[in-house]
């Protein structure tokens, strides 16, 4: 089953990405590491720990945030970002776009050398999309993955559009695609910048029993 129908109505994708872009929420990650988006990304990145001049495929980038972030940090690293949604890739800073899905991703293989999924995977098949990542890496390469696991998976699928998945779930999925966990940690975070955008109340239903979890894979030789 494909998970994106967060993002069918592209035009309103367009509104309420102005929105909150114009609100300073161009990271719109509900479990936060640090308290400015740029520290938050700090850690991001030491969980990452993307091979040195690595080119990263950003996987589900929203508007690219998180990738300028981390180039900032890393000027040695490169970016490519590819989004299902055209509407906020036209909020993006200025690296290669391409608009696709994560199921079907338009690269050679062994073209990248490092991926990542930041809040993107609940929006796609879980499977297909680790092997289409695994596909495009050089042997050795790194895939990282910052999402969020939930007791009630579902639950969260029906209100957000996004449906978390249990720490084994990935595991497994990553063994099967020929990537090989390195390190799966659950980060201690914030909901505090989803708080002051949403409001408590919403926060709190909209997320619980639900806690980010931090994955790093690297390709099988």
């Amino acid at each position: 089953m494909n998970r994106q129908a967060a993002y069918a109505d592209d035009s309103l994708v367009a509104q309420m990405t102005r929105i909150l872009v114009d609100a300073g929420h161009p990271i719109l990650q509900s479990h936060r590491l640090g308290p400015t988006d740029l520290n938050h990304v700090r850690r991001l990145l030491t969980l990452f720990d993307p091979p040195h001049n690595a080119h990263v495929l950003d996987i589900g980038c929203g508007v690219g945030a998180v990738a300028a972030h981390m180039a900032t940090l890393r000027p040695d690293l490169t970016f490519t970002l590819l989004n299902l949604s055209p509407a906020q890739l036209a909020f993006a800073p200025d690296m290669p776009r391409v608009a696709a899905t994560m199921e079907s991703l338009p690269f050679a293989p062994a073209t990248f050398d490092a991926a990542m999924f930041c809040f993107a995977l609940g929006h796609g098949r879980l499977d297909t999309a680790l092997a289409e990542a695994r596909c495009v890496l050089r042997p050795g390469g790194v895939v990282f993955a910052y999402e969020l696991t939930a007791e009630e998976p579902d639950a969260i699928l029906k209100r957000m559009g996004y449906r978390p998945h249990r720490a084994d779930e990935i595991l497994r999925a990553a063994n099967r695609a020929g990537l090989d966990a390195t390190s799966v940690t659950c980060p201690p975070a914030s909901t505090a910048d989803a708080e002051a955008l949403f409001g408590q109340a919403w926060t709190v239903r909209g997320f619980d029993r639900c806690w980010p979890i931090a994955a790093r894979f690297v390709a099988k030789l």
